[in-house]
């Protein structure tokens, strides 16, 4: 099944659907560390991780916002001990994972979550007049569908619960 969830900018899908508040969690592929930094300021514990080394090096020169820090690294690989961890985020950042790891990245997130943790993935759907408009130069189609196929594999496999939630995002900021 499936819930939509309305119109609701990203972070108030988040504030709805979890409260991180006091957890231990890990942003994988945090970018610029935008949605890192929102973890934090909601009282969470973070860890950003990003592969890109470039990126990597600009957040963690960037100042660090309290309760959160950045490392480089791949998701298919995280820095932290086994069943640590509260929640896993991948906050538009699966689709990116090379097709031969996403199977892995989502392996490494449940070696890493405690047996009532959390993982939580954002990821664009295909539709939407956004979407036609940038599969013209910036075609996502077969990533994103590797992604959802990756996610719901693993809640096959490797989660005990599986909810799905859709929304439409608002252009508030």
């Amino acid at each position: 099944m499936v819930t939509d969830l309305g119109e609701k900018s990203d972070l108030d899908v988040l504030d709805h659907l979890v409260d991180v508040a006091g957890l231990r969690v890990i942003d994988v592929g945090c970018g610029g560390g935008r949605f890192s930094i929102e973890l934090a300021k909601r009282g969470a514990t973070v860890v950003g991780v990003e592969p890109d080394p470039i990126q990597a090096k600009k957040i963690r020169a960037a100042r660090p916002a309290q309760g959160c820090t950045f490392v480089q690294c791949g998701g298919e690989a995280l820095p932290m001990d086994d069943v640590s961890q509260d929640a896993v985020f991948f906050f538009y950042s699966l689709h990116h994972v090379p097709l031969d790891l996403m199977a892995t990245v989502l392996s490494e997130a449940a070696r890493v979550l405690k047996p009532e943790g959390l993982l939580y993935s954002l990821e664009p759907l295909m539709t939407g007049s956004s979407f036609a408009l940038q599969r013209f130069y910036n075609d996502e189609t077969e990533v994103r569908t590797a992604a959802q196929k990756a996610l719901h594999d693993a809640g096959d496999t490797l989660f005990t619960e599986a909810e799905r939630y859709t929304s439409t995002r608002s252009t508030r900021l």
